[in-house]
């Protein structure tokens, strides 16, 4: 679920699993991630992948490691 923040830096995320149970916050700097709050992404286990454009414009899936907290 992402989340409001008034931090326009990072892009933050509350993440649950299966059954709803709060697992931890992730944050993602928001000039890597999408400008649409609506856009494409998928959150797996251990990542995070979103629809993106490069640089010059081309389509890109750009990928983001989940590191646990000890």
């Amino acid at each position: 679920m992402r989340l409001s923040d008034p931090d326009k830096s990072r892009v933050r995320f509350d993440v649950f699993d299966g059954d709803g149970r709060w697992l931890d916050s992730v944050s993602v700097a928001a000039s890597q991630w999408l400008d649409s709050p609506w856009g494409p992404s998928d959150f797996g286990a251990n990542e995070v992948a979103i629809a993106a454009e490069s640089e010059d414009g081309r389509p890109l899936i750009r990928v983001f490691a989940i590191r646990r907290r000890p």
